[in-house]
């Protein structure tokens, strides 16, 4: 079962001082490297992106991976360029049990991958599209790269999208220094729940 989901959370993982941290430097290499030549602060936009989460199956046994594939799609009628790197670094995962109650992580989030290296160029996507990320070739990714671990029970998942854009020139070279002097660049608030919402099963 899909459907939306838009609402303001407190982002958390095992160790709030952790997340501060990672969200923090989220923004810094987000807006560094998308927007550097622009000495003007990002503007804060939840209206442009939004996360797409798909399960690679709605039933799982217990301790089988829970397997999603993560997305950041273009909901504006402007064509932008966001930023790309893995799964765990562009989206909070917030996942409730059945009556409702958030579910804690039960380790940190990974950070073996960057939130955006120098490899992974900003990707141009058209109004509507969806931009679907991958790490190592990769396009699904276990759950336990943002720390959680389910048993068996009925849970929803959805994102917080922690995406950072610009409008891209008219003509790019493979460099993020094509992106010098960019317009209407924005970062997402970091906190507010904006995608889809999937349900998954875990049977014992």
């Amino acid at each position: 079962m899909r459907s939306r989901a838009k609402e303001k959370v407190t982002p958390w993982t095992a160790g709030g001082k952790l997340q501060s941290i990672l969200l923090g430097a989220l923004f810094v290499l987000c807006t560094r490297s998308l927007v550097s030549a622009d000495a003007a602060s990002p503007s804060i936009r939840n209206d442009i992106a939004s996360i797409n989460i798909q399960t690679s199956a709605a039933t799982y046994s217990a301790g089988q991976p829970v397997l999603i594939r993560v997305g950041i799609k273009n909901i504006s009628p402007q064509t932008y360029a966001f930023n790309n790197g893995a799964p765990w670094g562009n989206a909070l995962l917030v996942i409730k049990n059945a009556a409702g109650n958030p579910v804690s992580p039960v380790n940190a989030r990974d950070t073996t991958g960057p939130f955006r290296a120098d490899g992974y160029l900003p990707r141009v996507v058209q109004p509507g599209q969806t931009m679907w990320l991958s790490w190592e070739s990769n396009d699904w990714s276990d759950i336990s790269h943002w720390g959680f671990k389910l048993g068996p029970g009925t849970y929803t998942i959805s994102a917080i999208p922690l995406v950072a854009g610009v409008i891209p020139p008219t003509q790019t070279h493979q460099t993020t220094h094509s992106y010098a002097a960019p317009q209407g660049k924005f970062v997402t608030d970091l906190t507010t729940v904006n995608s889809n919402t999937v349900t998954v099963q875990i049977t014992p």
